[in-house]
C-alpha cells in the first residue's frame, strides 16, 4: 500500500513506454490562474503588472506551467486570452500553460467539446502550450460532476474526431463529497483519465485510495505516472461565517502551515514528480476575500526558495523579513478571528535582533516582545487573543516591528483594525503579512479622512495613469440586519469615491475605512484604520426609502406572473420581469424590486430548456443577502413561487412576510413549485432570507383573492 504524508494529494497518468520502465521526468510546478480575474484584482503586496506580465511573474517564482481556469462564462477566453497567453509564453524559456476547464454548473460535450478541441488545435503550432507526448495538456475543476459514462462518451468523441489531450481528472469534490462511492471508482477513474489529482488541500482517508488506483492504472497501462502533490498557496483557508468548525476549514497557522507543507514533500514516503500549487485567484495564495489579497509577498518567496529545493535547483535569495498580523481583532475574546502574529526570516544570513511593538491609536504601547532569529530559528510566532475590552476605546493597534541584523534595519508597521465590543462581525479574513523595508525606502502612508459631508478622502492620490504606484482602498463593514452584509471592496484611484462607479452606496455604512499604497516593486504601507460611526448618505431612493407602499397600492391590483432574470434573457410568454433593479415604479404600473440593486447576481444558467427554471436572482450572495418587494392593496392573494436553482443542489429557507417556507426537496438540483395563500395586512409582500439562509427565486406569481377578512 502506498501511503500519503498528510499534507499532501496525489495522483497521475503520463507518458505511454511500450512496457518498458523509465526514468523520472522532470519535476514540475504547475500553478492556476482564472481568466476572470482583471488588472483590478492585483491587490497590495503584489506587482502592478503581476497581470500584464502574469507569464513572466509567474516563471520568476520558479513556476514551470501556469494553467488558466476556464468556466462556462468565460470559456470564449481559450480563442483569445488563453491562447494569447500561450504565444507569450513561447517566449519564456521553459514556461508553458495550460487548460483548465471548470465543470460545475456546465454540459460536458456542449459546453467543452469546442474549448478542448480548439487548445488541441492551438497546441499544434503553439510552443507555449504545455504538452505530454504532444498532447496538450488539459486539467479540469471538479470532474465529478459528470459521471464515469459520461466521461467515456465526452472523450471517445473526442478521440473519434481526431483529438487527443492529455486529460488529467481533479477528483476533489468528489472525494470530499462522496468518499465511499469515489474509493468503489476510484481504479476505473485512474484507468479512464490520462492523470488524476486533486485540487483542494486537505487530509482524506480518500488520498490512500487513489494512490492505490493510480498505482493499479499505471501497472496495468505499462505507463510512467508522476506523481502530483497538492500544496495550497496560502497557510490556511479564511473562514466563513460558522462554518470554521467544518472539515472545509484550515485553521491558520502564520506561515508555518506553508513551509510544512512543502516540508511534506520533502519526507512523504512517495517520491513526487509534479507540485501543483492550489490557488483560485492567482499563483500566490488561495484566498476569494479580495479586500486581504495582500499575502502574496512572503508566499512568492517561500514559493521560490521551497520550489527550488524540490527541483534539486541552487536558488540563492537576499535575506528578507516578514510580519504577519490579523486583518481585524474583536475587542475581547471568542469571534472567528485568527490571533496569530509571526515574525519570519527568509534565506537569512547571521542572527538578526527582533523588536515588536503594539500602540493602541493613542500611541500608548500595550505589548512588546523581543527575540533573535537565527539561520536555525527562521520564524518567531505566537498566539494573543485579547482579553474582555482589553483595548478600552481603542479603534486599532499597530504592530510595529524593527529587525537589525549585520548593520542593517528593516523597519514596517501593521495595522489591526480593533472592533468594538458588542458590534457583530461576521466576515473574517486571512492575515496581513508585510515586508519589512530599510527605512528609507518605506512608502509614504496614506491618510484616511471624511469630509463634513461623510464623503471619504485618502491623500495622497497618485496621478492618474501612474505606472508605478497606487493606492488601494478597503470599505470594511459589518452586518446590518437581514438585508445585506458588505464584504469589502478594494477599488483605484478616483472608483475609490462613493459617488463613482463601481461602490454600490448600499454598503457604505458604519465600520472601517482604510487604504494602502503599493509601489510597481511591491513595497506597500498602509494607512490607520477609519472608524466611521455614521452612514455615508445613500442616493434617494436607492432600496425604496423614499416610497410609502400603502401610497403606491391604491390602484386597483390585476394578476401579475414576474420572472426573476437578467437582461439577455428571453422574457417567458405571459410573465413581466425583474432584473434585480432597487424597489420602485416599473413601466408596467407596478412597484417592486430589491433592497439593493442586484443586477450582478441575476443568473441564466443555460441548462434548461423552461427559461423561468433556467433563470433566478439569489436571495444571498456569500455572506451578503437582500430582500425583494411587491407593493400591493391590502386582501388575501394567492401566490405560486418557484425557488431553485438548474445548477446547484439548494435547500433552501424562505421568509415570506412572516411565514417560514422550507425547501420540501432538500439537497436537489432544480427548483420547486410553491403554492399558497397569504393575507397581506401592509401593502407589502417581501421574499427575504435569515442569517446563513438562502432561496434562489425563478418567478413569483401573485393573484388576487379578495379582501382580507
Amino acid at each position: 500500500m502506498v501511503t500519503a504524508a498528510p499534507a499532501l494529494l496525489a495522483a497521475g497518468g503520463c507518458r505511454h513506454l511500450d512496457g518498458k520502465a523509465a526514468a523520472s521526468p522532470p519535476r514540475r510546478i504547475i500553478a492556476h490562474a482564472m481568466v476572470c480575474m482583471g488588472p483590478e484584482s492585483s491587490m497590495p503586496d503584489r506587482p502592478l503588472d503581476t497581470w500584464t506580465a502574469v507569464g513572466r511573474q509567474a516563471a520568476a517564482l520558479g513556476i514551470d506551467e501556469l494553467t488558466w481556469f476556464v468556466n462556462t462564462a468565460h470559456k470564449d477566453s481559450v480563442g483569445t486570452f488563453c491562447i494569447q497567453q500561450a504565444n507569450e509564453a513561447a517566449g519564456i524559456p521553459n514556461f508553458e500553460v495550460s487548460l483548465a476547464i471548470g465543470l460545475p454548473r456546465s454540459r460536458l460535450e456542449r459546453d467543452w467539446l469546442g474549448p478542448v478541441k480548439q487548445w488541441c488545435n492551438a497546441a499544434a503550432t503553439n510552443a507555449g502550450i504545455a504538452k505530454v507526448d504532444g498532447r496538450a495538456v488539459v486539467w479540469t475543476y471538479q470532474a465529478g460532476a459528470f459521471d464515469l459514462d459520461e466521461w467515456r462518451a465526452f472523450i471517445g468523441t473526442l478521440h473519434a474526431q481526431g483529438y487527443h489531450p492529455y486529460l488529467i481528472g481533479d477528483m476533489w469534490a468528489y472525494a470530499v463529497t462522496q468518499p465511499e462511492a469515489f474509493a468503489d471508482t476510484a481504479d476505473q477513474w485512474a484507468a479512464l483519465f490520462d492523470a488524476l489529482y486533486m485540487f483542494g488541500y486537505h487530509q482524506f482517508p480518500v488520498v490512500t485510495t487513489m494512490l492505490e488506483a493510480v498505482q493499479g492504472a499505471r501497472a496495468s497501462r505499462k505507463v510512467y505516472t508522476p506523481l502530483i502533490g497538492t500544496v495550497a498557496g496560502t497557510g490556511g483557508y479564511w473562514r466563513w461565517g460558522n462554518d470554521h468548525q467544518s472539515p472545509r476549514s484550515q485553521l491558520y497557522n502564520g506561515t508555518g502551515s506553508y513551509v510544512e507543507k512543502w516540508n511534506a514533500v520533502y519526507t512523504n514516503a512517495v517520491s513526487f514528480d509534479w507540485i501543483h500549487v492550489t490557488t483560485w485567484n492567482d499563483f500566490l495564495e488561495h484566498t476569494m476575500n479580495k479586500p486581504t489579497r495582500n499575502t502574496g509577498g512572503v508566499y512568492g518567496e517561500l514559493l521560490r526558495i521551497h520550489g527550488s529545493r524540490f527541483k534539486g535547483v541552487d536558488l540563492p535569495r537576499p535575506p528578507a523579513y516578514w510580519i504577519t498580523a490579523p486583518a481585524e481583532l474583536r475587542n475581547g475574546p471568542g469571534g472567528l478571528n485568527e490571533y496569530i502574529y509571526e515574525v519570519r526570516a527568509t534565506s537569512p544570513r547571521g542572527p538578526a535582533k527582533v523588536v515588536v511593538t503594539f500602540h493602541d491609536d493613542g500611541g500608548h504601547v500595550v505589548r512588546t516582545e523581543a527575540v533573535e532569529l537565527t539561520p536555525e530559528r527562521d520564524v518567531f510566532r505566537f498566539s494573543w487573543e485579547p482579553g474582555t475590552n482589553e483595548f478600552g476605546r481603542a479603534h486599532y493597534l499597530t504592530m510595529d516591528a524593527e529587525v537589525v541584523t549585520q548593520g542593517q534595519s528593516y523597519v514596517g508597521s501593521l495595522p489591526i483594525p480593533v472592533w468594538p465590543a458588542g458590534e457583530e462581525r461576521v466576515f473574517t479574513k486571512m492575515p496581513r503579512t508585510l515586508r519589512l523595508l530599510p527605512p528609507d525606502r518605506v512608502p509614504e502612508r496614506p491618510v484616511v479622512a471624511l469630509t463634513e459631508d461623510g464623503a471619504l478622502r485618502v491623500t495622497p492620490l497618485p496621478p492618474a495613469g501612474n505606472a508605478n504606484e497606487r493606492v488601494d482602498v478597503l470599505y470594511d463593514m459589518h452586518m446590518k440586519g437581514r438585508d445585506g452584509v458588505n464584504l469589502g471592496a478594494a477599488v483605484t484611484g478616483p472608483r475609490q469615491l462613493p459617488d463613482q462607479p463601481p461602490c454600490d452606496p448600499y454598503y457604505f455604512k458604519r465600520g472601517f475605512r482604510q487604504a494602502a499604497v503599493v509601489t510597481r516593486n511591491g513595497r506597500v504601507a498602509w494607512s490607520r484604520p477609519l472608524w466611521v460611526d455614521r452612514p455615508v448618505p445613500m442616493h434617494a431612493g436607492a432600496a425604496g426609502t423614499d416610497i410609502d407602499p400603502a401610497a403606491v397600492a391604491r390602484r386597483p391590483f390585476p394578476a401579475v406572473r414576474i420572472n426573476f432574470q437578467n437582461r439577455e434573457a428571453t422574457t417567458p410568454p405571459g410573465y413581466i420581469v425583474d432584473v434585480g433593479l432597487p424597489f420602485g415604479p416599473r413601466t408596467n404600473g407596478l412597484y417592486y424590486g430589491w433592497s439593493r440593486n442586484v443586477e450582478t447576481f441575476t443568473r441564466s444558467r443555460g441548462l434548461d430548456d423552461n427559461v423561468i427554471y433556467d433563470t433566478l436572482i439569489p436571495l444571498r450572495y456569500n455572506l451578503s443577502s437582500w430582500s425583494w418587494m411587491l407593493a400591493l392593496p391590502n386582501g388575501r392573494y394567492r401566490l405560486r413561487l418557484g425557488v431553485g436553482d438548474a445548477a446547484f443542489t439548494t435547500s433552501w429557507v424562505l421568509t415570506l412576510n412572516d411565514r417560514t417556507l422550507t425547501d420540501p426537496t432538500p439537497r436537489r438540483i432544480g427548483s420547486d413549485d410553491v403554492a399558497l395563500d397569504l393575507v397581506v395586512t401592509n401593502h407589502l409582500l417581501k421574499l427575504s432570507v435569515g442569517d446563513g439562509e438562502n432561496a434562489p427565486i425563478n418567478y413569483v406569481a401573485v393573484t388576487p383573492r379578495g379582501d382580507a377578512e
